[in-house]
Protein backbone atom coordinates (compact mmCIF):
# COMPACT_ATOMS: atom_id res chain seq x y z
CA UNK A 1 0.00 0.00 0.00
CA UNK A 2 2.42 2.43 1.32
CA UNK A 3 5.61 3.47 -0.54
CA UNK A 4 8.93 2.62 1.48
CA UNK A 5 11.14 4.56 -1.70
CA UNK A 6 13.20 6.84 0.44
CA UNK A 7 14.00 9.13 -2.23
CA UNK A 8 10.25 10.17 -3.05
CA UNK A 9 9.47 13.64 -3.68
CA UNK A 10 7.97 15.99 -1.15
CA UNK A 11 5.99 19.16 -2.94
CA UNK A 12 7.54 21.88 -3.16
CA UNK A 13 6.41 23.59 0.14
CA UNK A 14 7.98 21.34 2.03
CA UNK A 15 11.42 22.42 0.90
CA UNK A 16 11.70 24.31 3.78
CA UNK A 17 9.94 26.37 6.82
CA UNK A 18 9.12 29.97 5.06
CA UNK A 19 7.29 27.92 2.12
CA UNK A 20 5.32 26.22 4.21
CA UNK A 21 4.21 29.24 6.18
CA UNK A 22 3.93 31.51 2.86
CA UNK A 23 1.69 28.75 0.56
CA UNK A 24 -0.40 28.77 4.56
CA UNK A 25 -0.47 32.55 4.70
CA UNK A 26 -1.88 32.69 0.79
CA UNK A 27 -3.65 29.96 1.50
CA UNK A 28 -5.86 30.80 4.39
CA UNK A 29 -4.75 34.75 5.35
CA UNK A 30 -5.49 36.51 2.29
CA UNK A 31 -8.98 35.22 1.39
CA UNK A 32 -10.03 35.59 5.05
CA UNK A 33 -8.74 39.20 5.39
CA UNK A 34 -9.96 39.89 2.25
CA UNK A 35 -13.66 38.48 2.95
CA UNK A 36 -13.45 40.15 6.41
CA UNK A 37 -13.08 43.55 4.55
CA UNK A 38 -15.79 42.99 2.09
CA UNK A 39 -18.30 42.45 4.64
CA UNK A 40 -17.11 45.22 6.83
CA UNK A 41 -17.39 47.41 3.91
CA UNK A 42 -21.00 46.24 2.96
CA UNK A 43 -22.38 46.23 6.74
CA UNK A 44 -20.92 50.29 6.74
CA UNK A 45 -22.83 50.97 3.52
CA UNK A 46 -25.96 49.30 4.77
CA UNK A 47 -25.59 51.33 8.55
CA UNK A 48 -25.16 54.68 6.35
CA UNK A 49 -28.24 53.67 4.27
CA UNK A 50 -30.25 52.66 7.82
CA UNK A 51 -28.89 55.85 9.37
CA UNK A 52 -29.87 58.42 6.69
CA UNK A 53 -33.29 56.44 6.19
CA UNK A 54 -33.55 57.22 10.34
CA UNK A 55 -32.41 60.71 10.23
CA UNK A 56 -34.97 61.53 7.47
CA UNK A 57 -37.65 59.49 9.39
CA UNK A 58 -36.32 61.86 12.93
CA UNK A 59 -36.59 65.34 11.09
CA UNK A 60 -40.41 64.54 9.37
CA UNK A 61 -41.68 63.51 12.75
CA UNK A 62 -39.95 66.73 14.62
CA UNK A 63 -41.08 68.72 11.62
CA UNK A 64 -44.76 67.63 11.89
CA UNK A 65 -44.73 67.56 15.97
CA UNK A 66 -43.35 71.55 15.71
CA UNK A 67 -46.02 72.17 13.19
CA UNK A 68 -48.71 70.51 15.22
CA UNK A 69 -47.88 72.52 18.83
CA UNK A 70 -47.17 75.70 16.81
CA UNK A 71 -50.72 75.86 14.91
CA UNK A 72 -52.39 74.84 18.25
CA UNK A 73 -50.87 77.79 20.34
CA UNK A 74 -51.69 79.96 17.14
CA UNK A 75 -55.70 78.82 17.39
CA UNK A 76 -55.57 78.79 21.11
CA UNK A 77 -54.44 82.76 21.35
CA UNK A 78 -56.65 83.28 18.54
CA UNK A 79 -60.22 81.49 20.90
CA UNK A 80 -58.80 83.53 23.67
CA UNK A 81 -58.49 86.49 21.91
CA UNK A 82 -61.75 86.72 20.43
CA UNK A 83 -63.42 86.15 23.70
CA UNK A 84 -65.51 88.51 25.59
CA UNK A 85 -62.49 89.76 28.87
CA UNK A 86 -64.53 89.84 32.03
Amino acid sequence: MFSTRTNARAPWFFANQWRLFATLFLVLAIPTAILMTLTGLFVRGMLTKQAEVENMSLARLTAQQISEDFFGFVATWKVLLRAPPW
